[in-house]
């Protein structure tokens, strides 16, 4: 079971999809990671525009609305998983502020618009993490400044990803979570 840590919609429960078919953030890491964000970058939620790619029940996207994000897109490609994350959406009557959009990334069309967070907690052993965050960048998802949140397995860390920079990385369990940034083109 999976509760939002923090904010307005604090202790409630989220339904899960099958474990045979997601591998969900734990609770500790998502905690740590929020609390990285908030403490270790300052982050205000009031106002961004997130993505939550590679969605599963939504909980990092809708933790996010519980802190004041202005809106979050969730992809995800799983049509019994997008059945669970729906019902988390309505359950929070959070609808008008969350776009659920099938597919992912990097199959994905061009962006909406352009976000200032990006979770990005893609299949473990698919080396999927780099070929994302290039979509990411050729589709129009990144604000010059945002912030790209990835895990992955201890086994699948990408030793470096085009155009981006790596900022950060924590380990728990067998699970590494990186922070990444747009490089600075002007920097060269």
């Amino acid at each position: 079971m999976l509760r939002i840590i923090s904010g307005r919609w604090r202790q409630h429960r989220l339904h899960l999809p099958p474990p045979s078919v997601t591998r969900p953030t734990t609770d500790r890491a998502r905690e740590a990671l929020f609390n990285i964000l908030v403490h270790g970058y300052g982050l205000d939620f009031e106002g961004l525009t997130v993505l939550d790619a590679f969605a599963g029940s939504g909980a990092l996207g809708l933790e996010s609305l519980s802190r004041g994000a202005q809106s979050v897109y969730f992809m995800e490609n799983n049509l019994q998983v997008l059945k669970v994350l729906r019902a988390n959406i309505h359950s929070l009557k959070a609808d008008e502020f969350c776009s659920v959009l099938k597919g992912n990334l990097p199959d994905a069309s061009q962006a909406p618009c352009a976000v200032d967070l990006v979770f990005l907690d893609p299949p473990y052993q698919q080396n999927l993490a780099i070929a994302t965050c290039v979509a990411l960048q050729e589709k129009g998802w990144l604000k010059p400044d945002a912030l790209i949140c990835l895990e992955t397995s201890i086994h699948d860390i990408p030793p470096s990803i085009p155009g981006l920079i790596c900022d950060q990385q924590r380990q728990y369990g067998q699970a590494v979570i990186t922070f990444w940034r747009v490089q600075d083109r002007g920097s060269f």
